[in-house]
């Protein structure tokens, strides 16, 4: 979360107001993924591209319904291609069962460019 939103708690990678031409989600009217950096004026204060929208990302973290199989579901965060802008938040989470594939879930490569 902290990688799409910054330190200055921003709803949205880009800033606070929504803006469809920034991130893939239904509101941007393409409804399919689009290539990494097609949306480089949406980018997180970190550089971070498809922060919001275009694909759900997988998330270690098990997400808590209060139900039984809370161990099993996984939280996914960014929303898609397919949904609007109230998922695409930063700080809007849901979980879905790692089993539980679709076209507009994925998940992101992280690489230490450190020393």
């Amino acid at each position: 979360e902290k990688a799409a939103r910054g330190i200055d708690g921003r709803i949205y990678p880009y800033g606070n107001e929504f803006d469809p031409r920034k991130c893939n989600v239904a509101d941007s009217g393409i409804y399919r993924t689009t290539p990494s950096k097609e949306y480089a004026t949406g980018k997180s204060p970190y550089g971070c591209y498809d922060m919001s929208g275009n694909v759900w990302n997988w998330c270690l973290d098990t997400f808590e319904f209060g139900t039984s199989i809370k161990e099993a579901t996984r939280v996914v965060r960014g929303g898609s291609c397919t949904r609007g802008k109230v998922k695409a938040c930063c700080s809007f989470r849901n979980g879905r069962h790692p089993n539980d594939r679709w076209i507009s879930r994925g998940f992101r490569c992280v690489k230490d460019v450190g020393n």
